[in-house]
């Protein structure tokens, strides 16, 4: 191999920037000791399939490796989803260039268009359930990754699903943790706070964190815990619910308890972090976040909800995280209220994330990248 490009996102706000800006230059790196040419081709400057296309064949590249997230590519739902048109005139260009993928996110092949809570789309979305899903899933599954050479995966437990659109080379590498920063002590106070990171979608579950705040007001009506929500809205749809989640803190009376802080740029994240006493994590759902590995690099303890993801990590590094039942808030408060009256707890998890950020650090997952392209 002497040439490799690698397709990216990277001006935009998004994790799949962030994901590259941190792990490129330790790759690149390692391809030039290696003598191989490493070129990174921008979706920003390149955003629709044709001008993608004719930079792809100016470069002929022995392999291509594209950062994979459904809307980089026009949009999760077809006509405006051109990644697999793109993968064939590639392979008709190109006939000889490997072609892989990193999938950020995998839409499992019995997924659905979530309706609770979507407003005016219910309807929308109920009739695309019953007549659109049967075809869908065959472009986000079997034309997206079938025919590719390989794929990457953040988890095994989405291998199976990767192969069954008839692709054999499936590889889970775990999401990188961040350098390891060691940030100074908080000033200390008899308030708590426990924050949540990361942007609003119905899918990080804002809403159970805010809930399970007023049933730990409930529980204890002197509790001294404060909810620190900390990022901002994308989408039109994000925007809507991060509306709803104001209301929500406003009809159960929680505005002295919750605080939400809008995004946050880069420079300010140790901030949010070193204010907080526990990381709370109430996805609903999850592909493999970047945002529950960002307190393991500034060893925080992480109470997460007990979706499988999840449950991985504490199996790949025991006592990495403690649980709550997914979408419960009565018992996501009495989890958050045993660990912050336990420092012992609290101290157990800080040691033992630590160590899964030393284990699964960029350096380390750089050089998986590495064995992966010259397998």
């Amino acid at each position: 191999m002497q040439k490799l490009v690698w397709v990216t996102s990277w001006d935009r706000v998004c994790g799949i920037a962030d994901y590259s800006k941190v792990l490129w230059p330790k790759i690149s790196a390692h391809l030039k000791e290696k003598g191989i040419e490493p070129y990174l081709v921008s979706l920003d400057e390149f955003p629709d399939a044709q001008s993608l296309l004719s930079r792809l064949k100016d470069l002929s590249p022995d392999l291509i490796h594209f950062q994979h997230e459904y809307g980089l590519y026009g949009g999760k739902n077809p006509p405006k989803y051109w990644f697999p048109r793109l993968v064939r005139q590639v392979r008709q260009a190109l006939p000889s260039t490997r072609l892989i993928a990193t999938a950020h996110t995998i839409l499992p092949i019995d997924y659905r268009f979530p309706v609770e809570g979507r407003s005016w789309q219910i309807p929308v979305r109920a009739l695309a359930n019953l007549v659109l899903l049967p075809q869908l899933r065959k472009i986000w599954n079997h034309y997206t990754w079938g025919p590719l050479d390989r794929v990457i995966v953040h988890s095994s437990l989405q291998v199976g699903t990767v192969k069954t659109s008839g692709l054999k080379s499936v590889q889970s590498i775990p999401h990188f943790v961040p350098e390891w920063k060691e940030l100074p002590s908080a000033p200390p106070s008899k308030t708590k706070r426990v924050l949540v990171f990361g942007f609003f979608t119905r899918e990080k579950g804002q809403d159970v964190a805010i809930r399970a705040i007023a049933s730990l007001k409930a529980i204890d009506v002197d509790s001294k815990v404060q909810l620190i929500l900390a990022g901002g809205s994308r989408r039109a749809i994000d925007r809507l619910y991060q509306q709803h989640c104001e209301e929500l803190i406003s009809s159960l009376g929680l505005k002295d308890r919750i605080q939400i802080t809008g995004f946050v740029p880069n420079d300010q994240v140790d901030e949010q972090f070193q204010k907080a006493d526990l990381v709370l994590v109430p996805f609903r759902e999850t592909s493999g976040s970047g945002s529950l590995v960002q307190a393991f690099a500034r060893g925080k303890p992480v109470l997460a909800s007990d979706l499988p993801l999840n449950r991985e990590i504490e199996e790949r590094q025991k006592g990495a995280l403690a649980f709550f039942q997914s979408e419960n808030a009565k018992d996501c408060a009495l989890k958050m209220r045993a660990l912050l009256s336990d420092e012992t707890a609290l101290q157990r998890l800080r040691e033992s994330g630590s160590s899964y950020a030393k284990n699964y650090s960029s350096d380390k997952t750089a050089l998986a990248h590495l064995q992966f392209y010259l397998d």
